[in-house]
């Protein structure tokens, strides 16, 4: 009698665990990520099941509808309770993740907002919290990349697939094989980009070139003739602002008709290469992709051609000026930049190194400036940056950032050192300006006045007259 009533306990212990996925969860195989292209309730069912939540509530923008899934979100009380919650959440503007407990014993709440878009998970208890958390935002990468795929499909406009939807695509196809970040790099004229980062990955560290003699280098310029295994792919240095992966990653070439044209680096789990049918999807993908991206590129390169500075691969004057001019946030900080001494180094060493020394600048900007930070060459030995979003302290962050790695970074010509030094001056909107019409004059008179001051330094502008005194900018850190 004690036996059948243990083991009918038991019996009803582990249905509950499994019905609440807590044992699928922890032992069990988690449902496999569904691709970027699939509807938004393939998604929600996704996160529903790989989490072990009973319901899913997503809100992508102001302007959409939320979306719901699961057993929680068809109880029409628990869906008007959760929705309003979620719609609560996001008029706080700022990122954050939680728990919460829910009124009513409906369970536990995690949510993870990023305005304008958030995820809130219904859960039976505090156990999986942890989990949840990570599917949620997982999620939310997912529906936003998926959107953005839409978004850069649609300004194709029929010109073929865009460098960006390939590279996305490819790296999302690469992390539902191997389960982990991604990152394609490819040859442009001014080294190897990083023109794709998977869900997982640090979206950054897109437009960013890899470090000269690194692994990604060196697969993607053809050097090395297959895989090869490494800590540190990209050569970045650890920065406490950047996600880095842990453990070894494998880079792969990628080809198209016998060419290299790139690399792609994955961290496998254990740092194990991918064998069997992982190993043969992976390859069929790599295959898939060479022609694709190859084809991108090129066309992203004649679409570029009149608004690239042909020296540097930065953009010119003219590509600045049009991206300045399709502004449309509220702020923004801007950078001016120009080399120290430089006619001193053209005279000394001659027209040929001043250009090499211009494209070591570059390299440098490339490498510090990311994502939608935008880095150009205005004149001869003139940069810009402009940092949307950006405000007076993280612009006089980033110059003094920028200054410092050109210090560091040891410029040689024809086997001899040679010293360079930047001067910056750095205006922000609505920091110094209450227009931004006049970011460009207030940051060349920043820029001339740290020319006066001894160069090699970091100066913030002052306010046009009648304006007042300029918020504080704060230390370069």
């Amino acid at each position: 009698m004690l036996t059948a009533l243990l083991a009918g306990t038991l019996a009803l212990g582990v249905g509950y665990l499994l019905g609440s996925g807590f044992l699928r969860n922890r032992w069990g195989r988690r449902p496999v990520l569904p691709p970027v292209g699939d509807s938004p309730g393939t998604m929600l069912d996704w996160v529903v099941r790989a989490s072990g939540a009973t319901g899913c509530w997503v809100q992508l923008g102001d302007d959409l509808p939320i979306v719901s899934e699961g057993v929680a979100a068809n109880d029409s009380e628990t869906d008007a309770a959760m929705r309003g919650r979620l719609t609560t959440l996001l008029l706080d503007p700022a990122d954050r993740e939680g728990v919460e407990r829910v009124d009513g014993d409906r369970g536990v709440m995690a949510f993870v907002l990023r305005p304008p878009r958030g995820v809130v998970l219904l859960l039976s208890s505090d156990a999986g919290a942890d989990r949840a958390l990570a599917d949620a935002e997982h999620l939310l990468q997912l529906l936003t990349t998926r959107s953005t795929l839409e978004k850069v499909d649609r300004r194709a406009n029929g010109d073929g697939e865009s460098l960006e939807s390939a590279a996305i695509r490819l790296a999302h196809q690469v992390e539902r094989i191997s389960q982990s970040d991604v990152v394609v790099a490819l040859r442009v004229a001014t080294g190897i980009e990083i023109v794709g980062v998977s869900l997982r990955g640090d979206q950054r560290l897109v437009h960013s070139r890899v470090t000269p003699g690194s692994a990604l280098d060196q697969v993607a310029r053809g050097e090395v003739g297959g895989s090869i295994m490494s800590y540190n792919p990209t050569g970045f240095e650890a920065r406490a602002d950047r996600r880095e992966p842990t453990g070894r990653a494998v880079v792969e070439p990628l080809r198209d008709d016998g060419t290299t044209i790139g690399a792609l680096a994955y961290w496998p789990e254990y740092g194990v290469e991918l064998t069997g049918s992982p190993a043969g999807a992976l390859s069929q993908a790599l295959a898939n992709a060479g022609p694709r991206l190859r084809h991108a590129l090129e066309r992203r390169e004649e679409r570029e051609a009149a608004t690239r500075d042909p020296l540097t691969g930065l953009r010119n004057r003219r590509g600045f000026a049009a991206t300045f001019a399709e502004v449309t946030v509220g702020q923004g900080a801007l950078i001016y930049a120009d080399l120290d001494h430089f006619k001193k180094l053209n005279d000394a060493l001659g027209h040929a190194a001043g250009d090499a020394a211009l494209v070591h600048f570059a390299s440098i900007l490339g490498d510090l400036v990311r994502g939608r930070d935008i880095a150009a060459r205005i004149g001869g030995e003139e940069f810009a940056i402009w940092i949307p979003r950006g405000n007076a302290k993280r612009g006089m962050v980033v110059a003094d950032r920028v200054r410092q790695a050109l210090a560091r970074r040891e410029w040689h010509w024809q086997g001899h050192p040679w010293a360079m030094s930047a001067s910056f001056g750095v205006a922000a909107w609505p920091d110094h300006t209450a227009s931004r019409e006049n970011l460009e004059t207030l940051a060349d008179e920043a820029l001339y006045r740290a020319k006066r001051e001894g160069r090699n330094r970091v100066c913030a502008a002052n306010p046009p007259v009648g304006e007042g005194a300029p918020v504080a900018a704060g230390p370069a850190e």
